[in-house]
């Protein structure tokens, strides 16, 4: 096609031109691009050399659906050609146009630019064909396009070669090889004399190669020499080569040694690599091999134009089977310009190939014809051997290996694991390399894992019934679980759900149902979901993703336990524990019971042991429930070690558990940690046997009861004590019980469970029993805490007869010493309980004579006991009878008491009998503590000094005909405020000796008191006295008289009118005078008044006062 000046190719017609702008809207490329941009580098030519094209062929891909559109094409790539390669040649003779002189500079660019435009058309309408089929991609057309540069150059480096007298292009090697994969390689190989001797005996020579494979070309540079041998049958000699390949530019360094005859060859290379591993592919790296290989041949006696070889070569590869093989082939050539190859390849590595290939050994300046001319017989002579090309292995060859930090081995594999790669499935064994893209398959059989260890350090488990995918860089979660540890490099971890962007990070991952959790053990992650979520989680937190979302975990839900139980039954438990640095430490085995124990009370020893020693601080606790009730368990020690212990003391409530379940750490405010790596303290919940297979017996306990009813007065008193386990260690023994107010007899038991004891009481009152703390132990020698205290009232009935004429009521009222209720049979078959210090009143429907019992329903005493009764004759009882607490007693008309004072209570503070009672008995027998003295009957006894009065006392009331008092009344209890004698009483004494808070005053019989009335005691109110009194009346009142009520006096020694008279008049200054208001003197014991007392018993009327004078 005809190129303009500027550059580009005219089409004209409007159907191209439509098409044109078609592909370039397509494509992205337009042919203003195409034209010639001048450039002072030849670098800048291609700048746009691989873009230009692609663009081109993406627009063909797209099977634009005119063929006009395909011929625009064809025309693009052939002008993209002729311009890339045009320019190039113009940059580098540094001008525009390439002109042909007579230098071979000139010839070459000459018949190069020539050879352009036919090449480049060629090349350019094959591909496009290609490409509209279907059969090829852009990324082909840079390859294909260079190539069509490539035999252009060839074809002018031939014509220039005829101008040439150099060898090396007079036997220029040009060769195409083609194997049964479809791979092509070009080479081309010159070879230049150096040295040669007269006699061509001698010769040494360079050998320039170059061969493209692929996308890589390798370059190769030798020095050989061969000489001839004696009998002129051979040429020997060594070589050395350097080889150079443009892919990540490898070098080698080769020796050799070779001999030909006239019909064989033999030739013997040793290879040595230059440069170490170099990176090559994303996760892998590559380097040139080292090795040998061997080699002969020979020609056919009679097909000289057949020549046959047979090598054997050796690569030696590093962490893998060494590369050898062998390969036989057939060289044929019909004519010295042609010779077609075929070879067999049989590798180790690989199935055996064939290849096919052909070489053009043009000879610049011989002739084609001579070239093309049959050969019947091969050369004349070995000498004309001695510039063959040295035969070697002119490519590099190379080993690729996945990058050691991401090359895995199995270190560790339980169970039927296997491992899936390029379709062969192969089982899993300690010390194997895991394969790029390869399928890990972890059998569902408990305790089946499998580890893999990477160059990085990495470290991946992989748990029960689990598939994971491991790519290059890369590990994918199919289902089930892993755990991983990031090395130096940390590989991109999917899960289904999303992506998880490793920081320095221990994980666990688990996928089920669609969707996966991911727990950060140490570090942190960026999960990404599937729909583009992005969230963070560090260390003990876990996140989940599914349904294109992702969303933190709390601990302590049903999703975080669920995933926590897996990891530690399918991975954690059953691996070999990991004590690499990285690895944050982790429970290695279910918690056990380290100390167990069997009763309540008892302190067990639960023990979790780590993958490696941990630091506690704070106070962590083990969470567990026992019996469905959640416990603490309180860490005991283990900081620094891999073995932490927590204690926890049974408690009420714990005992008839078989078993306890314990469901994790509780921080509780401080931590576990390896250096700055926190622990795992989330496992799956284990069931412990904290005994010794028998359910938790509760703390021994004993119960102390008995079946008597308060109040009692059963003698003994039965107790039984009962333990809530056999207290075989050390049986209870009589000595050990506490009994108050009773002694313990006859111990007994048939179990060591139950025991029975009789106690008698010792008085009445409470009887107890208990059983002391640790009194008996259980067989694991643990004791037990006091019991409680069993009691009963012991109370007997204090009996008191009634005799009842005629029916009638009467009323009783007791009053206990602690308050507590009383019991009462009146002996009809009336029982009644009654509060203390109340009355009870009961009515006898007919005539009684018989017996009312009482008693305090504790078995306190009786303080006060007091009653009247409305029959004749009433209470018939001695006071001897009466308990011995009684403080109060009280007993009105009618009765018949009797008893000796002697015998009353020696408690008694309060002693009031009225009726026909017969005490008897002299003052000094009295009870000491008496303060109320009441006596009155018509049988009472009662005689002695008033000195021997209780000190205390304050009412003495004393009535009877039997009653006989002495002494002064100096000598009267200075407590006394209420003072009533009657009977044959003598007592005497100055009125101004009373006790000063006297208030009533009333004494009979044989009286001898005197003094002035003035001197009376301030309070008395009431004054009656008889007897030989000798009394006066100075005319004043005694101090302080504000309020009377009476006022008798009389007596046998006569007084005068005046005493009369001034007693009236004083007495009428008392303004109050309340109950009786009686006045009332009798002569002889007061004279008679006179009118000078008129106006005061004037007043004393007044005043509603009885004044009777007679």
């Amino acid at each position: 096609m005809p190129v303009s000046a500027g550059g580009s190719t005219a089409f004209p017609g409007a159907p191209f031109m439509a098409a044109d702008s078609e592909l370039s809207a397509s494509s992205g490329f337009s042919t203003d691009r195409l034209e010639r941009r001048p450039s002072s580098a030849l670098g800048g030519v291609f700048l746009d050399w691989d873009r230009d094209l692609r663009s081109v062929g993406d627009g063909v891909n797209n099977r634009t659906a005119t063929r006009a559109v395909r011929a625009v094409a064809e025309r693009r790539l052939t002008c993209l050609a002729e311009d890339r390669l045009a320019t190039g040649l113009a940059v580098f003779e540094g001008g525009d146009a390439p002109m042909e002189g007579d230098d071979l500079l000139s010839v070459f660019q000459s018949h190069l630019t020539r050879n352009l435009a036919a090449e480049g058309t060629s090349t350019a309408r094959n591909l496009v064909r290609r490409l509209w089929v279907g059969d090829g991609e852009a990324s082909d057309l840079v390859t294909e396009l260079a190539f069509s540069g490539v035999r252009a150059a060839a074809e002018a480096a031939r014509s220039t070669g005829a101008a040439s007298d150099l060898h090396a292009l007079a036997h220029l090697e040009l060769d195409y090889t083609l194997s049964s994969s479809g791979r092509p390689i070009w080479s081309a190989i010159a070879v230049q004399p150096l040295y040669e001797t007269g006699d061509s005996h001698h010769s040494a020579f360079a050998q320039l190669g170059m061969t493209r494979e692929a996308a890589a070309s390798t370059y190769n540079a030798g020095l050989a020499y061969r000489g001839l041998t004696p009998d002129r049958q051979w040429l020997i000699g060594p070589n050395a080569f350097f080889d150079y390949s443009t892919q990540r530019s490898h070098t080698r360094f080769s020796i050799g040694l070779d001999a030909k005859s006239e019909r064989f060859g033999l030739s013997a290379n040793r290879y040595f690599r230059l440069k170490d591993w170099k990176d090559s592919r994303f996760g892998y790296e590559e380097r040139a091999l080292s090795g040998y290989d061997l080699e002969i041949s020979g020609r056919l006696p009679g097909a000289p134009n057949v020549e046959l070889f047979a090598r054997q070569f050796l690569w030696w590869r590093d962490g893998e089977t060494n590369l050898t093989g062998r390969q036989y082939a057939v060289e044929y050539s019909p004519v010295p310009v042609l010779r077609m190859r075929l070879a067999l390849v049989d590798p180790n590595d690989a199935s055996r190939y064939a290849e096919a290939g052909t070489q053009l050994r043009y000879r610049f300046g011989v002739p084609l014809s001579e070239q093309l001319r049959v050969v019947d017989a091969p050369e004349s002579s070995v000498l004309d051997r001695r510039y063959e090309k040295v035969r070697r292995e002119n490519i590099i060859r190379t080993q690729e290996r996945l990058k050691a930090e991401l090359r895995g081995t199995v270190t560790e594999t339980v169970g039927a694991n296997t491992i899936i790669s390029a379709g062969l499935t192969f089982a899993a064994s300690v010390g194997g390399t895991v394969p790029v893209a390869a399928t890990i398959v972890v059998a569902d059989t408990p305790g089946a894992v499998l580890r893999i260890r990477f160059g990085s350090g990495a470290l991946l488990t992989v748990g029960q019934n689990s598939t994971v995918e491991i790519g290059v860089g890369v590990i994918t979660l199919i289902s089930g679980l892993f755990q991983y540890t990031s090395g130096s490099v940390a590989h991109v971890i999917n899960v289904p759900g999303g992506t998880i962007e490793l920081l320095g990070t221990d994980i666990d991952a688990r996928s089920a149902a669609g969707i996966s959790t991911v727990r950060v053990r140490d570090g942190a992650i960026r999960a990404r979901a599937s729909a583009g979520p992005i969230q963070e989680a560090t260390a003990r937190d876990m996140v989940v993703l599914g349904g294109g979302s992702v969303s933190p975990v709390a601990a302590g839900t049903p999703t975080f336990e669920d995933h926590a139980e897996s990891v530690s039954l399918r991975l954690d438990w059953v691996g070999t524990p990991l004590t690499e640095s990285k690895v944050a430490p982790y429970p290695v085995a279910a918690p056990a019971v380290a100390a167990t124990a069997t009763t309540v009370g008892q302190t067990a020893a639960l023990a979790l042991n780590f993958s490696r020693p941990v630091t506690v601080s704070g106070a962590p606790r083990m969470t567990l429930t026992i019996n469905g009730t959640p416990r603490t368990a309180d860490y005991a020690s283990g900081s620094g070690s891999a073995t932490l212990l927590f204690t926890y003391t049974l408690l009420p409530g714990d005992d008839g558990a078989s078993s306890a379940t314990i469901t994790s750490i509780d921080l509780n405010g401080g931590d576990i940690l390896t250096g700055t790596l926190p622990a795992v303290v989330t496992f799956a919940d284990t069931v412990v046997d904290l005994g010794s297979g028998s359910p938790i017996l509760p703390s021994p306990a004993a119960v102390v009861s008995t079946n008597a009813v308060s109040p009692t007065d059963v003698v003994p008193i039965p107790f039984t004590i009962t333990f809530n386990q056999p207290m075989t260690g050390d049986p209870l023994t009589l000595g050990e019980l506490v009994v108050v107010n009773g002694t313990a007899a006859n111990l007994a038991t048939a179990d060591n469970i139950v025991y029975t004891v009789e106690v008698t009481p010792t008085a009445q009152g409470t009887v107890s029993v208990q059983v002391p703390a640790n009194a008996a132990r259980n067989p694991s020698g643990m004791g037990h805490p006091a019991s409680n205290v069993a009691s009963v009232s012991y109370a007997t009935w204090l009996p008191l007869a009634l005799n009842l004429s005629a029916a009638g009521a009467t009323v009783l009222r007791i009053d206990t010493a602690d308050g507590s209720q009383w019991e009462v049979d009146w002996g009809d078959g009336t029982v009644e309980l009654v509060n203390s210090g109340s009355n009870r009143s009961h009515a006898y429907a007919a005539p009684f004579n018989g017996s009312v019992r009482v008693r305090s329903t504790t078995g306190a005493a009786i303080t006060r006991l007091q009653s009247n009764t409305a029959a004749e004759p009433g209470w018939a009882f001695n006071v001897a009878d009466l308990p011995a607490g009684l403080t109060h007693l009280q007993i009105t008309v009618p009765n018949t008491i009797s008893g000796d004072i002697a015998d009353l209570p020696t408690g008694l503070t309060h002693l009031q009998v009225t009726g026909s009672n017969s005490l008897l008995g002299n003052i000094t027998e009295l009870p000491a503590r008496l303060t109320y003295l009441n006596l009155q009957g018509a049988n009472v006894s009662f005689v002695g000094d008033i000195a021997a009065l209780p000190a205390g006392l304050t009412y003495l009331n004393v009535q009877g005909p039997n009653t006989s008092l002495s002494g002064n009344v100096a000598a009267l209890p200075s407590s006394l405020t209420y003072l009533n004698v009657t009977g044959s009483n003598t007592l005497s004494g100055d009125v101004a000796a009373l006790p000063a808070g006297l208030t009533h005053l009333r004494l009979f019989g044989s009286t001898t008191l005197g003094g002035d009335l003035a001197d009376l005691p301030a309070g008395v109110n009431f004054m009656t006295v008889m007897g030989a009194n000798t009394l006066t009346m100075s005319g004043t009142i005694w101090a302080a008289a504000t309020s009377m009520r009476q006022v008798r006096i009389n007596g046998t020694v006569p007084k005068p009118s005046s005493f009369t008279d001034n007693l009236l008049i004083a007495l009428s200054s008392v303004g109050t005078w309340t109950n009786e208001r009686l006045i009332d003197l009798q002569e002889p014991g007061v004279g008679a008044r006179t009118a000078a007392s008129d106006a005061a018993v004037a007043t004393l009327t007044g005043l509603g006062v009885t004044v009777e004078t007679h």
